[in-house]
């Protein structure tokens, strides 16, 4: 990140508030499955960790599980990441009164120490033991995590998007079955966006249009620089003289006139291509301008798109997940939007939307239908038939 060099700008400019909402997990049920859990989500970056609300009564009956809560991380830094970890405790049979312990220490006292050990070490692997919440007892329940899901800028969209879920050992033990990804919309907005970089009086000369403005007001944000009619500075969208647009591609050249710099930029298929002279009133005046610039241009180049218009970090109707997860007005199922590669080990052919050519030829006359909640064949389910 630039720093400030003590001129008076903000030393977060190039930060950012992250928003984390329309979560959901799509489940993959098995026809005869009668088990019933509880759910939770943490949900934590660099600065912050959040637990959502309890999701009880999870059964076969739900195709997805709902987050209906929304997440804000203030004051980002621009190699962040959101971690959701995934908990689950099994409550039927009255298993939420259960003392025997969690899972993974019941495992190990049933079966032998060799292999339990095994075991223990498998699900308490060191990115297992960071996790905030692993093996907690609530309220009798015993909570384990099923799954993991990491986020950074690459993740951030204007939509809710599917995601890789990284499985723990024995999920499908200790949780409702995951298809093994999440649903959620990240968005993101620099602080560059939502308060201006740098305010002042400017004298400017755009090449291109032939415009030249003496001592007017200025303002540096969301990855343009806007001139103002003089002392109007707060009523910008009546009284806007000229906009300059910046982009990643945007340089800052000196010149040899005293308190003057150009700002080139290259075209792109967003901004075309300028060059402005800028004229500064004290030496002191040109660099901080020169500073402003370059910071806006090395935010625009991080956050993207995000660095030059206002998204909304969390939106207010959510959109139904199931178009995107059972599409339950199709019968197609998540899979089929997924490219899946590899083998299947069980006929050696290729996968073709997660399914096999035989199960493919075959699935008209199997008694495991996908709209049953099978993807394959029983005699396929099992995840050692599969070669990715």
């Amino acid at each position: 990140m630039l720093p400030g060099d003590g001129l008076g700008l903000s030393p977060t400019s190039s930060r950012a508030n992250v928003g984390l909402s329309q979560i959901s997990l799509p489940l993959a049920w098995k026809p005869k499955e009668t088990r019933t859990f509880s759910m939770f989500l943490v949900i934590q970056s660099k600065t912050r960790v959040i637990d959502t609300k309890i999701i009880s009564h999870v059964d076969k009956n739900m195709t997805d599980v709902i987050i209906p809560d929304s997440f804000v991380f203030d004051n980002e830094p621009e190699d962040f990441n959101v971690d959701i970890l995934i908990y689950a405790a099994r409550t039927d049979y009255g298993l939420e009164n259960n003392t025997g312990g969690s899972l993974k220490s019941r495992i190990t006292r049933s079966i032998g120490r060799k292999f339990g050990s095994s075991v223990k070490s498998q699900v308490s692997t060191p990115e297992m033991l960071k996790s905030p919440r692993l093996d907690q007892t609530i309220s009798g329940a015993h909570y384990n995590l099923l799954a993991k899901a990491t986020l950074s800028i690459a993740d951030a969209c204007e939509e809710a998007t599917i995601h890789n879920l990284r499985m723990s050992a024995f999920a499908d033990l200790s949780g409702p079955p995951l298809y093994g990804h999440i649903i959620c919309r990240l968005a993101i907005q620099p602080h560059s966006v939502l308060r201006p970089i740098l305010e002042g009086v400017l004298s400017v000369q755009h090449v291109e249009e032939g415009v030249e403005l003496e001592n007017t007001a200025a303002r540096l944000q969301a990855g343009n620089l806007h001139f103002y009619s003089i002392g109007d500075i707060a009523n910008s969208s009546k009284n806007t003289v000229l906009i300059i647009p910046l982009s990643s591609r945007s340089r800052i050249v000196p010149t040899p006139s005293a308190r003057t710099f150009l700002l080139r930029t290259d075209e792109s298929k967003e901004v075309p291509a300028s060059s402005v002279y800028i004229v500064t009133n004290s030496d002191r005046d040109y660099e901080i301008w020169r500073r402003a610039i370059e910071i806006q241009i090395y935010d625009i180049g991080i956050w993207g798109r995000f660095a030059t218009k206002i998204s909304s970090l969390l939106t207010q109707k959510r959109e139904d997940p199931i178009r995107e997860t059972l599409s339950r007005g199709t019968g197609s199922n998540l899979y089929e939007t997924i490219s899946i590669k590899g083998k299947c080990l069980a006929c050696s052919t290729e996968l073709v939307s997660g399914l096999c050519a035989w199960w493919k030829k075959s699935a008209s006359g199997s008694s495991h239908h996908p709209t049953q909640g099978y993807l394959i064949d029983q005699r396929h389910a099992s995840s050692g038939y599969f070669n990715g």
